[in-house]
């Protein structure tokens, strides 16, 4: 929900500096922010819409340079979400997302704009996928109306938590935010942007908009006996979390029954795990990239 697990122990203060085939990709002025945004491809520039990639919670922008990198050297023109690891620290004591929906909304104009006013493909990680959804909302949120739907051609959402409960081990700080239709919002939804998002826009809300969720099958949630691990605790905790229901598959964070957003397109990938920063292959890692790319235009 408002993480993609807040389980996992990451420290957002931490900078990220990431590793592919032995070099660094750090941000630069050639390829950070939206600069890079129409960067030339080996792969041949393609003439659909532009791609936008959403971070996770917890998670900043570096962490996805090496999926927009295989995307634009497939031919896409593709760029992330400015964020930092360290710009959620709010939301933890029931600070809104508004940090968030501004830098969404950056991107998208920067990308339109440098593509000729054509829409915006979004591709939303984790949490990213629901904050997607309330980013494209006409309600105000907050204080502020985004209204972006109408700039949104496609939404991929990958491990995206949709229905989480947010039921976490440790608790959660409700959220007070200011200025919205509180008549339609139960005391869930009042403290929650996530069931903000889904008493507003529930579900494939935005008849413009392709909805695609996509989750892995990589661990199942196990406590105890045969076959339990560590992986498969935290996936258990997670999932119990999320849906009341540790004992089931998911990528292990998010779980197959809150991923599956309804009315949405749906694909699920066996061995896929959820982080970009593990070790195993993940949304982004080609084998699975090649299975949802066909997603994209």
């Amino acid at each position: 929900g408002r993480a993609s697990s807040p389980l996992a122990a990451k420290t957002w203060l931490k900078p990220h500096v990431h590793r592919r085939n032995g070099a660094n990709l750090r941000r630069n002025a050639a390829g950070s922010g939206f600069a890079g945004a129409a960067a030339a491809s080996s792969g041949g520039a393609r003439s659909g819409d532009p791609v936008l990639i959403l971070p996770g919670f917890v998670s900043g922008s570096d962490d996805y340079v090496p999926l927009r990198e295989e995307l634009r050297r497939r031919g896409y023109q593709c760029d992330i979400v400015d964020v930092r690891a360290r710009d959620w620290a709010p939301t933890f004591f029931g600070g809104g997302f508004n940090f968030y929906l501004d830098k969404l909304d950056e991107g998208v104009k920067a990308l339109s704009c440098d593509s000729g006013d054509r829409p915006v493909q979004l591709i939303g990680h984790s949490a990213g996928g629901w904050l997607a959804r309330l980013w494209m909302g006409s309600e105000v949120y907050n204080g502020k109306k985004y209204d972006g739907a109408s700039r949104v051609s496609t939404l991929v959402c990958l491990g995206t938590p949709h229905y989480s409960q947010e039921k976490y081990p440790f608790g959660r700080v409700p959220e007070t935010r200011v200025g919205e239709n509180v008549d339609r919002l139960d005391e869930r939804a009042r403290g929650s942007s996530l069931w903000f998002t889904n008493t507003m826009y529930p579900g494939a809300f935005h008849p413009n908009v392709r909805y695609v969720s996509i989750c892995g099958r990589a661990v199942k949630g196990q406590i105890s006996g045969p076959g339990a691990s560590v992986d498969s605790l935290f996936a258990y905790s997670s999932y119990q979390a999320n849906s009341g229901d540790g004992d089931q598959w998911g990528d292990g964070v998010t779980d197959l029954l809150s991923a599956r957003l309804e009315g949405a397109e749906w694909l699920e990938l066996p061995d896929c795990s959820h982080s970009p920063n593990s070790n195993k292959p993940w949304y982004g890692s080609d084998q699975f990239l090649a299975q949802w790319e066909s997603y994209l235009k």
